[in-house]
């Protein structure tokens, strides 16, 4: 037994960017001097990000209604709060993993695109089937704004893909992903719903 193919994490990355052609993010692209750093996995379960009052979305003045959960530095449309989105971003995909919930993840992705389609069947397959990861796929060196590009602004993320299980709900194990060094850019676009994430690529040069 084993769960579909896009459990191994760089599958999903792989399978996860969207055939944006021109307009996807360059990862080699010009850097803003800011950057987060992190020195252990984000993980939610340790670091609960800052909710929003209690409903679907919080609208802002800007118009914005919020995801439930997205937070407040997260809600800012500028290259910090972009960065604070992608990490958010990445402790939801975390805990959609481990959960499993793929319902966790997608209100955080533009729909048309179907950025985390890859993400979202993972999530979606581990729960039919009771499996699920037994920590926290990712963890996150940095995050790093690139320069906006076609009304998109790609973050860049250094971290690891951990060596994680897919175990059932007793413990057996389906499959084992190595660590491995990761690059993700998250290119993220700014609408109605505040950051959301166009598309994920992961860098491998």
């Amino acid at each position: 037994m084993r769960v579909a193919s896009a459990a191994v994490l760089a599958s999903a990355l792989l399978l996860s960017a969207c055939t944006g052609g021109d307009n996807d993010p360059d990862p080699s692209g010009t850097s803003t001097p800011s950057t987060t750093a992190a020195t252990t996995p984000p993980t939610t379960a340790t670091k609960p990000p800052t909710k929003t009052p209690s409903g679907s979305a919080t609208t802002s003045s800007s118009g914005s209604a919020f995801p439930e959960g997205v937070p407040a530095a997260a809600q800012k449309r500028t290259p910090e709060g972009a960065k604070a989105f992608a990490e958010h971003f990445v402790d939801e995909f975390n805990r959609s993993w481990t959960k499993p919930d793929p319902a966790i993840l997608a209100p955080l992705c533009i729909d048309r695109f179907e950025a985390c389609g890859a993400y979202l069947r993972t999530a979606t397959d581990l729960k039919a089937k009771d499996h699920h990861y037994d920590g926290p796929p990712l963890s996150v060196t940095s995050f790093t704004a690139l320069a906006e590009k076609a009304g998109r602004l790609p973050i860049l993320m250094v971290g690891h893909q951990e060596k994680r299980n897919v175990v059932t709900k007793n413990g057996s194990i389906i499959l084992t992903d190595p660590r491995e060094s990761v690059r993700i850019v998250y290119s993220l676009a700014w609408g109605d719903r505040g950051w959301q994430v166009y598309s994920s690529q992961l860098v491998t040069s």
